[in-house]
């Protein structure tokens, strides 16, 4: 068994033994990356990848998965990410639609996708009701792209039995409504707008209440953010965005890169809202 004088006498022996050998590897492993860089590794890497994905793109429906998986991938882990920040940090509820949709908009060069904003100054005129119109499941990577600090969404009662979401919509303060029951709709929406008005915030609404899978189509309005306007008396700043027909099609199976373009509008005039009415 070793002494105690021999624990002293060798521990100092091992920490230099220890240091060589640190020192030794760390040479090696700068000599692997001197010879990486003069061989140009990071060039054959790129290249590699380049194929992979041009083999991908070249045929239709492996680009939808690859791309569809991506982006649900990225979605959920935005989503966890945003949840686990409004848990963790209260202050940032009111702003976490901003925050999490920029971080998700990160992933649209990957999908080949180029958003543009136009019309911005219309965007942070608050309090207000933003419309938008809805196509696919690519709108939530739009909205990512224009949506304001101090903005909440409204969105269908189904959507907060989905797990992961219904953390998240809990978290950021967005508004679920019951579409079945009508009356106690217009009770929450009325509510929103006195809200909205209150704290000079936004919310944020598809007035179509579903996709528009025609794309060149818009469908009916419903009247809820008319009603959520007019009981909150702020007004209503129409958002457009481009028709992502050539982009995306979950019926075709095809997910292709392409220009989405959006554009903010002026609101418009009193007169023409309260036309709906009549």
């Amino acid at each position: 068994m070793l002494k105690e004088s021999d624990i002293e006498f060798l521990a100092p022996v091992n920490g230099a033994l220890l240091w060589n050998v640190l020192v030794f590897l760390g040479r090696q492993i700068g000599a692997v990356w001197s010879y990486l860089q003069s061989a140009r590794i990071w060039w054959v890497v790129s290249s590699v990848v380049d194929f992979a994905f041009s083999v991908i793109n070249a045929h239709h429906t492996l680009e939808y998965v690859f791309k569809t998986v991506t982006y649900a991938v990225c979605f959920c882990l935005t989503i966890l990410y945003g949840a686990v920040r409004g848990t963790l940090v209260a202050r940032d509820r009111s702003d976490l639609n901003f925050y999490v949709g920029r971080l998700f908009t990160k992933v649209a060069p990957f999908l080949g996708i180029t958003l543009t904003v136009e019309g911005a100054e219309h965007l942070k005129n608050l309090p207000c009701v933003f419309v938008v119109n809805h196509q696919s499941t690519i709108d939530v990577l739009c909205v990512g792209s224009f949506i304001p600090k101090n903005t909440a969404m409204i969105g269908k009662k189904s959507l907060a039995y989905v797990p992961l979401l219904a953390w998240y919509l809990w978290m950021s303060n967005n508004v679920v409504i019951d579409r079945q029951n009508h009356e106690q709709a217009m009770r929450s929406l009325e509510a929103v707008g006195r809200e909205v008005r209150d704290k000079r915030s936004a919310v944020l609404v598809f007035p179509e209440g579903t996709r528009s899978r025609t794309y060149n189509k818009m469908l009916p309005f419903k009247k809820g953010c008319f009603n959520l306007a007019v009981g909150g008396q702020v007004p209503i700043v129409p958002i457009v965005i481009s028709n992502q027909k050539s982009i995306y099609d979950s019926k075709k199976k095809f997910f292709h890169g392409g220009e989405i373009k959006i554009k903010g509008l002026p609101p418009p005039q009193k007169k023409t809202l309260l036309s709906l009415f009549r």
